[in-house]
């Protein structure tokens, strides 16, 4: 092996019905999550963008999800009484 790193590039979906791909700024203003944060994300191994044959980073729809999922923890769920219930308290003796 040699010094030189090896990187396989991938064929980089069209624009189109299917597939939407998006450069690290625009990913950045679309998420929410600043470009340092998504490179973050990438090298722990949370998400796995596009690459180029030139190593730019490409974004889809289903990285920033993932992106998003990571950065943004889902929020606990708060309980909320049902209308019409009342809390009962009982004294013991």
């Amino acid at each position: 092996m040699n010094w030189i790193e090896l990187r396989v590039a991938l064929p980089l979906p069209v624009e189109g019905e299917r597939t939407m791909t998006m450069r690290i700024q625009k990913a950045a203003e679309v998420s929410g999550i600043s470009p340092e944060s998504l490179q973050r994300l990438e090298r722990e191994g949370l998400i796995r963008p596009l690459r180029s044959r030139g190593g730019h980073r490409y974004y889809t729809p289903e990285v920033l999800a993932a992106a998003k999922a990571a950065f943004f923890p889902a929020e606990p769920k708060i309980h909320t009484p049902v209308a019409g219930f009342r809390k009962r308290t009982v004294t013991v003796a």
